[in-house]
């Protein structure tokens, strides 16, 4: 009676475990949908990579421009020439870093661009009506994609 039991117990393991084993089929659709997947996954690191390639680095100048003397004359012109030429016209952002004014009079001043291009720019400073100026300078920055 045991002998039989163990000869069922085996016969019902044996039949489970081959039915618990794939088919061919199932196994060659199982690797068809995951050669799909690293298809997708492989398209999508190369679209990665050649965006990598074909970006542009950004790269910024900087200077300083004005004028600092007791006999500085207004308005103050300054040709700023770039490092290097950039692929496009930059931004430019600057800001006042010396000013040196008579304290008698109002303080006025006015700084602007002019003439932006991919080479350089024109700084212009200046002040207006009774104000005493002696100095004014400023730090400037321009940042675009470059060659």
């Amino acid at each position: 009676m045991i002998y039989q039991g163990l000869i069922a117990l085996f016969l019902l393991l044996a039949t489970t475990e081959i039915a618990a084993q794939p088919s061919e089929k199932s196994i060659v659709e199982g690797l068809e949908k995951r050669t799909k997947g690293m298809a997708r996954t492989i398209n999508s690191q190369r679209k990665q990579i050649k965006a990598l390639i074909n970006r542009k680095e950004t790269r910024c100048d900087t200077g300083i421009a004005g004028q600092h003397h007791m006999k500085a004359k207004w308005p103050y012109t300054q040709e700023i020439k770039f490092k290097k030429t950039f692929l496009e016209v930059p931004a430019v952002t600057y800001g006042l870093i010396t000013l040196d004014a008579g304290v008698i009079k109002n303080i006025r001043i006015h700084v602007y661009t002019q003439n932006l291009t991919t080479k350089g720019l024109r700084f212009v400073l200046h002040s207006w009506a009774d104000t005493t100026l002696f100095a004014a300078t400023i730090r400037w920055m321009a940042c675009a994609p470059s060659a």
